[in-house]
C-alpha cells in the first residue's frame, strides 16, 4: 500500500491532498506547506518510486490499482492539489469522483504533443530526454532539475530547495512512461478546476493555459516570470488558491 503522511489542523473543516511531480517527493510542497496549514489540513501523498514509495513502482505498470490505492487514501471532500505529473494524477481522481476541488500548478492535459494537442513538449525532446534517463539517469536527473527553475530571476536558490525534495533514480522510469501517456483532454471537458502555469516554465508551455480554460469549466493564470517550479515562491500563487477556494 502507498504510505502517505498528514499534518492535521484541529479548526480545519477541510483537508488539502498534496500529489508531487515526477522526479519529486513531498518534500517540494515545503514552501507551500506553511499557507496551507492555516486554513486546512493536509495529506502528502508519495507517488510509487518516489520518496517513501521506492518500493511501489509497480503501481505505474497497473494504473487501475495505482488509482484504487489513491481513492483509498483521498478523502472524498478533499481539495486535490497537484504539481506536474501529480496534477495528471488528480484530473483522474477527479473525474472518477475523488475530490470536491481541483488545483493543478504546471500540469498538462497531455505532456507530449498530440494532433489536437500541440501546446506540450515536442515527442523527440520527450524521446531524447527517457533515452538519456535510461542511459544515465543521475545526469538526467540533474538535468531535469535544471529544466524545473529555468527562466526564475532566483533559480539557484530555487534549485537548491528543490533539489532536496529530488528522489532516487532507480525505480521512476514506470511514472516517466506515465507521464508521456496521460490524455486528460477529454477528462478536462468534463470537470473544473483552477490550473496555473510558469510563463517561461521550460517542460510545459504557457500556451497551454489558453488551450485548458478552453474545456470544461475550467479556470486558468498564466504566472508572469515563473517556470515549472510555480510552488517554490508560494506567495505568487497563493492569492489566486485562496481566491478560487473562496
Amino acid at each position: 500500500m502507498l504510505k502517505f503522511d498528514t499534518l492535521e489542523n484541529p479548526q480545519a473543516s477541510r483537508r488539502c491532498t498534496l500529489l508531487h511531480g515526477w522526479g519529486s517527493s513531498s518534500l517540494s510542497w515545503q514552501p507551500l506547506i506553511p499557507f496551507l496549514e492555516q486554513q486546512y489540513s493536509l495529506t502528502l501523498v508519495d507517488l510509487p518510486g518516489h520518496g517513501n514509495n521506492v518500493d511501489g513502482a509497480y503501481l505505474w505498470n497497473d494504473p487501475e490499482q495505482l488509482f484504487t490505492q489513491l481513492q483509498n487514501i483521498i478523502d472524498p471532500n478533499s481539495i486535490l492539489i497537484g504539481w506536474s505529473l501529480g496534477g495528471m494524477l488528480a484530473c483522474q481522481l477527479m473525474a472518477k469522483g475523488c475530490g470536491a476541488a481541483l488545483i493543478t500548478l504546471a500540469s498538462n492535459a497531455c505532456f507530449v504533443q498530440q494532433p489536437y494537442w500541440p501546446s506540450a513538449m515536442a515527442q523527440d525532446v520527450f524521446d531524447d530526454f527517457y533515452t538519456r534517463f535510461k542511459t544515465n539517469s543521475i545526469k538526467t536527473l540533474n538535468r531535469f532539475l535544471h529544466l524545473q527553475t529555468q527562466g526564475e530571476a532566483e533559480s539557484r536558490a530555487l534549485m537548491q530547495q528543490l533539489k532536496v525534495s529530488m528522489s532516487e533514480a532507480d525505480e521512476m522510469l514506470g511514472g516517466l512512461t506515465m507521464l508521456s501517456t496521460l490524455d486528460n483532454k477529454e477528462v478536462l471537458s468534463a470537470i473544473s478546476g483552477l490550473h496555473l502555469f510558469g510563463e517561461k516554465d521550460a517542460l510545459v508551455p504557457s500556451s497551454a493555459a489558453q488551450a485548458i480554460a478552453g474545456l470544461g469549466a475550467n479556470q486558468s493564470h498564466v504566472i508572469e516570470s515563473a517556470g515549472h517550479y510555480l510552488h517554490g515562491k508560494p506567495e505568487r500563487i497563493w492569492p489566486i488558491i485562496q481566491g478560487y477556494l473562496s
